[in-house]
């Protein structure tokens, strides 16, 4: 999958409210996954430095949190969240 079309998704789900909560990146590739898209090694690695890409871009209004160790569930570090 090229990544324009994963990045095409990912501005998809940031329109229609996916980031109103807290996301981690298993929940994204979870949300790829059910649109059909397999997404594992390293396509899971440029998902999440578009994610941090879209973070460092004012316009989205997406922001990442580094998720405190108690509460990580796997080897999600980062968390994502539409503040605007």
């Amino acid at each position: 999958m090229p990544k324009a079309e994963i990045r095409k998704i990912l501005d998809e789900l940031l329109e229609q409210g996916f980031f109103k909560e807290w996301r981690t990146l298993g929940d994204v590739i979870n949300k790829l996954d059910n649109r059909g898209f397999t997404v594992t090694g390293k396509k899971a690695g440029n998902v999440a430095q578009m994610l941090t890409r879209m973070c460092r871009d004012a316009k989205t209004g997406l922001e990442r949190e580094k998720i405190p160790v108690q509460e990580r569930k796997g080897s999600d570090m980062w968390r994502y969240n539409k503040v605007r």
